[in-house]
């Protein structure tokens, strides 16, 4: 999956202007009514009609009722007590099952590094948007590409915030032990 994200040219980084929250505050006015908040989901199960029942715990006690789970993470559907079979289909139940107790996940770790300037913009080969992967402990940097002004040409003024690494799994537990100064210290030697 990294190698996809991060290794072919074709990628086109984007961002949502005054932060990546506004995508999912977007829906709010549209879902907000059919959103149970503060709920923890502990079951589902089928029902005659073909309908699954949603049992959930609110802070005063459980509720059941018909609904819909549209996403969760795989993490937190383990803890769920699920019916013997989601549909009609035996092997897709199975595959189902399977991916949700094997699935596993992985430490990451991010490093964010403020400069004074985009000097990565401003080289011979100026770097505007995209990342770059290195042997080096810092994996992968990732380079803004909405430092950009309307006409899509750098805009060289003022500071900029660059995501000196992004590392996961094994490489990602080199920097667990140590606090965030050294960890920027570590980021900027590489």
């Amino acid at each position: 999956m990294d190698a996809y994200i991060f290794l072919h040219d074709n990628q086109e980084w984007k961002t949502i202007k005054y932060g990546m929250q506004r995508f999912p505050n977007a829906f709010k006015p549209i879902l907000d009514k059919y959103i149970k908040y503060d709920c923890k989901v502990f079951k589902l199960k089928n029902e005659n009609n073909g309908k699954i029942r949603v049992y959930w715990k609110e802070k005063h006690g459980i509720e059941k009722k018909p609904g819909k789970v549209y996403d969760s993470p795989f993490g937190v559907v383990r803890q769920w007590e699920l019916p013997d079979k989601l549909d009609r289909n035996d092997d897709i139940d199975y595959i189902r099952r399977r991916a949700i107790r094997e699935l596993n996940y992985d430490n990451s770790a991010k490093i964010f590094l403020k400069f004074k300037s985009r000097f990565w913009e401003k080289d011979s080969r100026p770097i505007a948007g995209g990342s770059s992967s290195t042997d080096l402990p810092i994996r992968t940097m990732i380079y803004p590409s909405y430092y950009k002004d309307d006409q899509g040409n750098p805009d060289e003024d003022g500071p900029a915030i660059l995501l000196g690494s992004y590392t996961w799994a094994n490489d990602a537990a080199k920097y667990s032990p140590y606090p965030q100064k050294e960890n920027v210290k570590l980021c900027q030697k590489s």
